[in-house]
């Protein structure tokens, strides 16, 4: 059923009446209209109010205008969550630059024997730095082992073994380190006993 076009102080009460929120009511907009000395309203007469409600469909386009309402809100929650998310984001991203920065620099400023003698505590820096990057930038921090099964649960042979993570580890602090090369020289050592 098609709501007919509204006169001017119909389509004004109607702005009204939903403007009253969850707890509308033609007899709460009578009582607003009526109390409004000196204002002119479009109707003080609760039977003209509910003429026009009923032939205009206020109920109905009441109910379209909350949900639109509820819409809207959700959609900012929703885009300030986002942003939100996304500042956090950032502030781990920035966290796991200064890890490595922070790793990098120690592993420049060390003499190889001390590398020789406490390998894994710059190691396990730029590791937690990896880790960081890798979980925000959404991939995998490492697979160890992926299964896939057939039809009724039966294997079907497919295995996967990635040490990806160790490799762009290694390649990142080996490069840091090109200026450096008496560091250069310990790091490639332990690397080598560390891990194959």
């Amino acid at each position: 059923m098609a709501i007919p076009h509204q006169p001017a102080r119909a389509q004004q009460a109607m702005q009204d009446y939903i403007e009253l929120g969850e707890h509308r009511s033609l007899t709460l907009l009578c009582e607003r209209y009526r109390s409004a000395t000196g204002a002119v309203v479009p109707s003080r007469r609760i039977g003209t109010l509910k003429a026009w409600s009923t032939r205009y469909g206020w109920a109905e386009r009441a109910l379209h205008a909350d949900a639109e309402r509820i819409h809207a809100t959700s959609e900012q929650q929703y885009v300030a969550e986002q942003q939100q998310r996304a500042a956090a984001r950032a502030a781990r991203l920035d966290l796991a630059a200064g890890l490595r920065s922070k790793s990098t620099d120690a592993l420049a400023k060390l003499t190889p024997a001390f590398l020789a003698k406490y390998p894994m505590a710059i190691v396990r820096l730029a590791e937690a730095a990896n880790a960081i990057e890798y979980r925000e930038m959404g991939e995998p921090e490492h697979i160890n082992r992926l299964e896939a099964t057939g039809k009724d649960g039966a294997p079907i042979g497919v295995q996967l073994t990635a040490t990806v993570e160790w490799l762009d580890l290694r390649a990142r602090l080996l490069a840091a380190l090109q200026d450096h090369p008496a560091a250069l020289a310990a790091v490639v050592a332990v690397l080598q006993e560390v891990r194959p």
